[in-house]
Order: C-alpha cells, then sequence, then structure tokens
C-alpha cells in the first residue's frame, strides 16, 4: 500500500459563521493510506464528510447539497512527512442568504 496526498475542494456549503449564513467552499488536504487512487480518494473525502464541523453545520436544503471535490492527489515519497490534520481553507462563493 502507498500513501497518498489528496487536495479537496468543497463547494456549496451553507454555513452561519459569525451569525451570518453565507454559502462557503473550502480547501483541505487529506493524507491516506490506500491501496489505489480510487481508493484514496474514497477514504479521503469519506475523511472530510466524517469532520463533525462540517456534518452539523450546513445548513443546505436536500436539493441544494454540498460537493466535495478531488482537486489534486499524488503519491507520496517513502520518507515524505504524513500531515495528521492540515485543517480547512475557507472561502465565500456568494453573496449573503436573505
Amino acid at each position: 500500500m502507498n500513501w497518498y496526498r489528496v487536495q479537496l475542494n468543497g463547494k456549496n456549503f451553507l454555513l452561519n459563521l459569525q451569525d451570518n449564513p453565507r454559502k462557503y467552499g473550502f480547501y483541505t488536504t487529506k493524507d491516506v493510506e490506500a491501496e489505489s487512487f480510487e481508493e484514496a480518494e474514497l477514504k479521503a473525502v469519506k475523511l472530510v464528510r466524517d469532520d463533525e464541523t462540517l456534518r452539523i453545520s450546513p445548513l443546505n436544503e436536500k436539493d441544494d447539497s454540498p460537493m466535495i471535490y478531488v482537486e489534486e492527489m499524488r503519491i507520496l515519497d517513502q520518507d515524505e512527512e504524513r500531515l495528521s490534520d492540515s485543517g480547512h481553507s475557507f472561502y465565500i462563493e456568494d453573496d449573503e442568504i436573505s
């Protein structure tokens, strides 16, 4: 098995940050051990979906679901340091929700 570095982009997350509901996106990076690129993608997305902050926060309606996309993925070198948790870098996707 190899270790993979997976860079993800979450989009369309309706979050109420600082009492101001808006749609946000975010970037995050996850390192996962997997047997293939496909398995690494599934594991990385699952880590994001299981993130307690994102699981309880989205206010989206069922027909306007948030999405998570793989931006980039690569196999880590054997001597390369693995990330334990890279956190999230949020950005605003749209204007305030009225």
